[in-house]
């Protein structure tokens, strides 16, 4: 989806990878409340990508790094690719198993609140009669 053969716009394939890269394993924090865990990985995988940027670049400043020619500095890019990719990754697997387990807590908090009887009372305005106003009420046991 990143890139198109037909030469069209892979704006669409782009923002995907980047919110299931970076946003999507911190979904699971935002819905269960605790959203400032989810911000905390979030920005360490923008962390790990603007670091490993960086040392890519100076890693290859000498010339430019040229994969298919002899250069020297290509083993050490190689590897600090690797660190970037494992990095990412092992912060994106925290963040889905440990939102998996946020998400229970908060589900079964959500589930203990609504065991309990509700009265719920709220104004209403129906248009069909010509804009009667009412009460609705609604009992959950």
């Amino acid at each position: 989806m990143l890139s198109n053969s037909d030469g069209g716009d892979s704006t669409a394939g782009l923002l995907l990878f980047t919110y299931g890269m970076y946003f999507g394993p911190a979904t699971g924090y935002w819905y269960a409340g605790a959203s400032g865990r989810a911000w905390e990985g979030v920005g360490t995988r923008v962390g790990i990508t603007l670091a490993g940027t960086l040392a890519m670049a100076a890693v290859c400043s000498g010339g430019g790094c040229n994969i298919f020619g002899d250069d020297s500095a290509m083993a050490a890019a190689s590897v600090v690719g690797l660190a970037t990719l494992a990095a990412t990754a092992y912060s994106m697997i925290r963040d889905i198993a440990g939102a998996d387990n946020q998400v229970r807590l908060h589900n079964a908090e959500l589930a203990a609140s609504q065991a309990s009887p509700r009265l719920t009372i709220a104004p209403v305005l129906s248009p069909a009669d010509g804009g009667t106003v009412g009460v609705f009420g609604r009992l959950r046991m």
